[in-house]
């Protein structure tokens, strides 16, 4: 390029024009964190230009719970709920993207049937087991053993 005043002066350089994709958040969703389980989970970008710089934007995390400036959340959660915030990730361009996130931390899943009632022989016989906590939905299954002849089991339940 190159620049010429009135009083015939003259100035030129040479530049290179780089072409960045768009900076994003690429990590969609976070998984269940569990009350009392140390746990870390790390934030994914792309695009822009790096090095990448994370920081909660709006919002507030789980009790228990960080996020650093390399996007990584962790911590060892206290409560059970949902927190819900705003993370920003900023390239060093100073480029800033915003993405809304939820975070469920919920209970240790528990077994809450303690124990089943009889069955007749003949006789049709249904019974649901129930848990609680965790992160739904449960899938089910026999840990050991099998099934009496004529009996099934159905791992998906409510």
């Amino acid at each position: 390029l190159r620049v010429d005043d009135s009083s015939g002066q003259a100035s030129s350089g040479i530049f290179e024009l780089s072409f960045l994709d768009r900076l994003m958040i690429s990590t969609a969703r976070i998984a269940d964190f569990t009350v009392g389980a140390p746990t870390d989970s790390i934030f994914l970008g792309s695009g822009g230009a790096p090095p990448y710089e994370w920081g909660l934007s709006d919002g507030m995390l789980p009790d228990g719970i960080t996020i650093d400036q390399e996007g990584i959340l962790s911590g060892v959660p206290t409560v059970a709920g949902i927190s819900e915030f705003v993370l920003a990730l900023t390239d060093s361009t100073d480029s800033v993207v915003k993405k809304n996130f939820s975070l469920n931390v919920v209970e240790n899943l528990i077994l809450a049937t303690q124990s089943i009632p009889a069955a007749v022989n003949g006789k049709n016989y249904s019974f649901e087991f129930t848990a609680s906590g965790g992160s739904e939905p449960y899938t089910w299954s026999l840990s050991s053993g099998s099934l009496p002849e004529g009996m099934f089991f159905s791992p998906i339940a409510n």
